[in-house]
């Protein structure tokens, strides 16, 4: 009986015969465990297994030509499920199974459809037709550069990436499923068996763009994808843009990212492929539209990163590893950091308080170290005037800098950037933070003081950097700290509270 249709099928594998050989007596017939696999997974999220069918026709031997039963099976069936290989990419019958299906697909639905769904079995050229689907690779590979197909020649339990792949497959054909049940029951009436809808997921409508990765961090990427759709988050893009062209890649990319609410993008170690008619990569061209948008960045590379070869190899590159916005930490601290965001991104804001300083006031004095002693300097003078101030920590440990640096930001009443022996780029990378922690703070950061010291003159020009909805105060104190100029912050800060 079908999930969407009572006398259909829901699912159709459309494969090769060769893919479904044992490599010998006793081992697996691949796509035949594929079908079981799929089965008790869907089953797990549907109900019984009773409940939806999964046709897979185990009679198909070869090039034997498509019968009227089987060519009704295909133009019936909800989805279809393509194995690509290399053995179905010449199999003119299975190419013809395919084409059965865009056929009625045609007639069923305007627009891209979502109905297909191909998992690769091997590495291999898609036709036109698949050329914008994304796919569930189960197949990995190896170290001296070949491929593996997971799971073969059996499956068992220690093949976690198998388990992994079928996982997004299941929850990606679930939630076809449910809408093309709905979309029946709205036209043919109520379904024979109706369905409890599925909890409200605690993504609370949030959407995320996952920026398509290198080859090298795929891994990387598919775990955070799934992390999202486990926690309830859209995710985007939902199939491969055209690549003939830059331009129109760049528009589709915008048009996905500009309905985002946070722009994830996984670095790996090379900058990856440029597009006809772009100077840049198409990582690069991806994060552009990010930025050009004015979404919440988050990014994340590996720890063992090489920047040094990266640059002598690709030295345009490597100011991406870099930028204010990579997070350099496990994944699982990084799936925990881009969660906590969303969760602060879609909170309803509180009512900012009105504020002003005086007692129990606090001043985050930010410096690099070059400038510990102007900072310390610059707190004292605070101090004098009953503010308080916090300076960041001292100590070698990566993690725990980042962690210091992050709660003063999220905890500190105003924010002030000591500009002397440190670079611009300090100042602007402690700027971009300062922005992306703003989701996290109770009250928003209205205003943030640069301190500009010795020893040479500075200007505003040499930050570049301007943030909407905060007011940006420069101090020239070229000897000392300058008590007028740190009223003028301090003023600055009062009127923007009372606004």
């Amino acid at each position: 009986m079908g999930f969407v249709h009572p006398d259909k099928s829901d699912l159709f594998i459309s494969y090769a015969h060769e893919n479904n050989e044992p490599l010998f007596d006793g081992a697996d017939r691949w796509v035949s465990r594929l079908h079981q696999t799929l089965r008790n997974s869907l089953a797990g999220k549907i109900g019984r297994s009773e409940d939806f069918e999964i046709w897979k026709d185990e009679r198909l031997r070869g090039n034997v030509p498509l019968t009227e039963q089987l060519e009704g099976r295909v133009r019936e069936t909800a989805a279809i499920l393509i194995v690509l290989s290399p053995s179905y990419m010449t199999s003119v019958w299975c190419r013809r199974e395919l084409g059965r299906f865009l056929e009625a697909e045609v007639g069923r639905r305007k627009g891209p459809s979502t109905s297909i769904f191909v998992v690769e079995f091997d590495q291999a050229e898609r036709p036109p037709d698949l050329a914008d689907l994304l796919g569930y690779r189960f197949w990995a590979e190896r170290e001296n550069g070949k491929t593996r197909t997971l799971g073969k020649p059996r499956l068992d339990a220690s093949e976690s990436l198998y388990f992994e792949r079928l996982d997004d497959l299941t929850v990606d054909l679930v939630k076809e499923l449910r809408r093309q049940r709905g979309a029946a029951a709205a036209t043919d009436g109520p379904a024979p068996m109706p369905v409890a809808a599925p909890p409200r997921p605690p993504g609370g409508g949030a959407t995320v763009y996952l920026a398509e990765a290198t080859d090298d961090v795929d891994e990387e990427r598919d775990e955070v994808r799934r992390f999202l759709v486990q926690f309830g988050y859209e995710v985007l893009p939902q199939s491969l843009y055209p690549r003939d062209n830059a331009e129109v890649y760049r528009a589709a990319a915008a048009a996905d990212v500009a309905r985002c609410d946070l722009f994830v993008q996984i670095l790996g170690e090379f900058p990856g492929k440029r597009l006809p008619g772009s100077e840049g990569s198409l990582v690069g061209l991806q994060h552009e539209c990010g930025i050009q948008l004015g979404k919440p960045v988050l990014q994340w590379r590996h720890p063992d990163v090489d920047l040094g070869a990266v640059r002598r190899k690709a030295p345009a590159y490597e100011p991406l590893l870099n930028g204010p916005t990579v997070i350099v930490e496990d994944m699982q601290k990084f799936k925990e950091i881009i969660h906590g965001t969303l969760v602060g991104l879609k909170a309803p804001k509180p009512t900012p308080k009105k504020q002003q300083l005086g007692r129990d006031r606090l001043v985050f004095v930010n410096a690099d170290p070059a400038d510990r002693g102007l900072a310390e300097a610059l707190g004292e003078e605070l101090l004098r005037r009953e503010i308080g101030y916090v300076l960041p920590l001292l100590c070698d440990q990566p993690a725990d800098l980042r962690q210091d640096l992050e709660q003063n930001i999220r905890e500190c009443d105003a924010l002030m950037l000591v500009f002397g022996k440190s670079e611009p780029l300090w100042v602007r990378s402690q700027l971009m933070l300062a922005r992306k922690m703003a989701a996290r703070r109770e009250d928003p950061l209205s205003v943030i003081g640069i301190y500009e010291g010795p020893p040479a003159p500075k200007s505003e020009d040499m930050v570049g950097v301007r943030l909407p909805n905060i007011k940006m105060v420069y101090l020239d104190c070229t000897d000392r700290p300058d008590g007028a100029q740190i009223d003028r912050f301090l003023e600055a800060f009062e009127s923007r509270a009372e606004a």
